[in-house]
């Protein structure tokens, strides 16, 4: 996970994967779920536009590289990009208390998957009406990485060196 306050060791992270070997070195941004502590990587900040040069200042690296979404909270698509996940998933822990995505808590209001689920319960509605309607949750849903899935930064491939 990446963030403005970790960003600077993206090398660091790179030279781990040297000793440890994988096959994709597979970054992504940050979604702070509430917590101050972390910034999500945006589109205006200097230090994201500086990241790939320093990533791809080498080609030899023998994993792929996933360099993660950016977000523009100051774009039109920021506020209208939608989540896919309310509509194709259900998360659920060995309880089957249920979950709105794959980040939040999961509750009992929202349902349980062992006793009478409804996919489309009351409270799995207004969920996904406030999401069709971009009203996201401040501290999870607005900087989620999944809204933005496939509209990642980069990516380097190491069979081909670029």
């Amino acid at each position: 996970m990446l963030s403005e306050e970790n960003l600077h060791e993206i090398n660091f992270m790179l030279e781990f994967a040297h000793e440890t070997r994988p096959f994709l070195v597979n970054f992504q941004n940050i979604n702070p779920l509430g917590c101050e502590d972390f910034t999500p990587l945006t589109a205006s900040s200097q230090k994201v536009h500086q990241m790939p040069k320093g990533v791809t200042s080498r080609n030899d690296y023998p994993f792929d590289i996933g360099l993660p979404v950016t977000i523009d909270p100051e774009s039109k698509r920021f506020a209208f990009q939608k989540c896919p996940q309310q509509w194709t998933m259900a998360w659920f822990y060995d309880k089957g208390h249920l979950a709105y995505c794959c980040f939040l808590e999961h509750d009992d209001a929202i349902g349980n998957m062992f006793q009478d689920y409804d996919f489309n319960s009351r409270s799995m509605i207004d969920f996904r009406r406030k999401m069709i309607e971009n009203r996201y949750r401040k501290d999870s849903c607005l900087s989620c990485l999944v809204r933005f899935m496939g509209q990642e930064y980069g990516y380097f491939h190491a069979s081909r060196g670029e």
